[in-house]
């Protein structure tokens, strides 16, 4: 399945949210990590973002415009480096948050790095999810499908 992708652009839409929310409350590895987790992001993808909220009971993606509420720190690239992450096998440098990070892929995480290294083997999860989310329309999907 090499070279298939879901496209960037479904990537933090409500369509998306909706689907990313339920993966999320049925997934037993992030409820597991989540622990008594108290924290929030702003995910961005070029022109889009969203407040992801992680509490003990729920995760909940909000509008990042007009929440008034607080986030701890922010992960953001352009949709072009989001686009390479979403393939099914991606390229070297965006198979990983801290790939992206560290290498050519341009992701800028900003805010309390604190709160982000407490917070990275939750938040690694969260983005796996959100990855898998573009994919849960009923097409192919990568073969890392939700193992629950």
């Amino acid at each position: 399945m090499t070279g298939v992708q879901a496209p960037a652009s479904r990537l933090l839409t409500q369509e998306w949210a909706v689907r990313f929310v339920a993966d999320c409350a049925r997934d037993r590895e992030l409820r597991a990590l989540c622990g008594q987790s108290r924290f929030g992001f702003l995910w961005s993808a070029g022109p889009r973002s969203c407040l992801v909220s992680c509490t003990p009971e729920s995760i909940q993606v909000l509008p990042a415009h007009n929440t008034g509420m607080p986030w701890d720190f922010s992960l953001s690239a352009s949709e072009d480096a989001w686009q390479r992450w979403l393939r099914d096998v991606p390229p070297p440098g965006y198979h990983d948050l801290i790939a992206m990070w560290s290498g050519a892929a341009g992701l800028r995480i900003e805010g309390d790095m604190i709160r982000f290294a407490q917070r990275l083997a939750v938040t690694r999860r969260l983005l796996e999810l959100g990855r898998l989310a573009c994919w849960d329309d009923g097409t192919a999907a990568p073969d890392a499908a939700l193992a629950d």
